[in-house]
């Protein structure tokens, strides 16, 4: 595979689209904290880089990038629904915010 197959996919794109859209303000009522976020996204997509040097058929690397780019989606929707515009409740679609322990808790 060339160098373009290999590693010009729009799922690097849709890692580029995640990132920045942490610089967006958030209209969250709580604190947000997207560190893990990133990290993990980060992480994915080290795994992906790396991956797509060994991965020598270009079906093989088609499945690893239909999967990173399917989990790079479902993270920005996420996002943008629970800490970027606030559409989801919090309660029912936890956002990247730092949890509350003090509800679970034992009072007593």
């Amino acid at each position: 595979m060339t160098w373009k197959k290999r590693f010009l996919r729009i799922t690097h794109l849709l890692f580029v689209i995640l990132v920045l859209i942490q610089f967006l303000p958030d209209k969250s009522t709580k604190e947000v904290f997207t560190g893990s976020l990133l990290v993990f996204a980060i992480a994915a997509e080290a795994v992906v880089i790396i991956s797509s040097f060994f991965i020598k058929k270009e079906e093989g690397l088609s499945l690893l990038l239909d999967i990173a780019g399917f989990i790079y989606v479902f993270l920005i929707i996420w996002t943008l629904a629970t800490a970027k515009f606030n559409i989801l409740n919090g309660y029912a679609f936890p956002g990247p915010w730092k949890s509350d322990t003090s509800v679970c808790r034992r009072q007593g």
